[in-house]
């Protein structure tokens, strides 16, 4: 059978939506025709919201987009988060913490300490591998290695747009094709400019409807309020 598409769902098409869906210690299928490689789905156009991915392992062959949460996406990720988990990295490949690709949206995520083991020609990042015009917003990321074409949000930007952006080290993309506001480096103790990231992105959310809003806890700098 001709594989193409690997992941809990093969599309999410709007207005489809998956939520409150989590997962942990999963792995993917790696077969040499499976392109798309998500945890959750292989592509998501609907809503994905509230779900996460923890303590899982995600690969795939030559040229495939690679996602924790979806390979790609045109529809919206919100609330969501990934942690402790293993990307590996195929050569000519795209592969995201969130997303290997995506010309949505990606708003109120986190993801925290997530490993990329890289290969040649291939671009990740800890929210996107790549962008289309992709809009990253009221996000944070924590990492521990930075790598050749290697971004803290995207691995290779076309036109994304980045705001209320937090990370610890590294930079935005590896190329500058993005535009960036209120977007910084936190320091060792979770602050930037004076102060917590908890509450820039509890900030950022205000009275908005349909976000989820953060709380500090004892191991991340931010974790949802449930």
């Amino acid at each position: 059978t001709l594989l193409l598409y690997s992941g809990l769902f093969g599309h999410i098409e709007n207005p489809g939506i998956v939520k409150n869906l989590h997962i942990t210690h999963a792995t993917s299928i790696k077969s040499p025709t499976c392109k798309y490689v998500g945890v959750i789905a292989a592509h998501n156009g609907g809503i994905i919201d509230n779900c996460s991915v923890q303590n899982s392992r995600i690969n795939s062959f030559s040229g495939s987009y690679i996602g924790l949460i979806c390979a790609t996406a045109t529809g919206k990720i919100i609330n969501c988060y990934t942690k402790n988990d293993t990307i590996d990295v195929s050569p000519d490949s795209r592969a995201g913490a969130i997303a290997g690709n995506s010309s949505g949206y990606i708003t109120n995520c986190y993801t925290y300490k997530n490993i990329f083991n890289m290969s040649t020609g291939s671009y990740a990042g800890c929210i996107l591998g790549t962008s289309e015009k992709a809009k990253i917003e009221n996000c944070y990321v924590h990492h521990s290695k930075t790598l050749d074409k290697w971004g803290a949000a995207i691995g290779y930007s076309f036109n994304a747009t980045i705001k209320n952006f937090y990370y610890n080290q590294g930079t935005l993309a590896s190329n500058t094709n993005y535009k960036d506001s209120n977007v910084g480096k936190y320091d060792s103790d979770f602050l930037f400019e004076g102060t917590h990231i908890c509450d820039l992105l509890n900030q950022w959310i205000g009275e908005k409807e349909g976000y989820t809003h953060w709380k500090t806890d004892a191991t991340l700098p931010a974790v949802f309020d449930k």
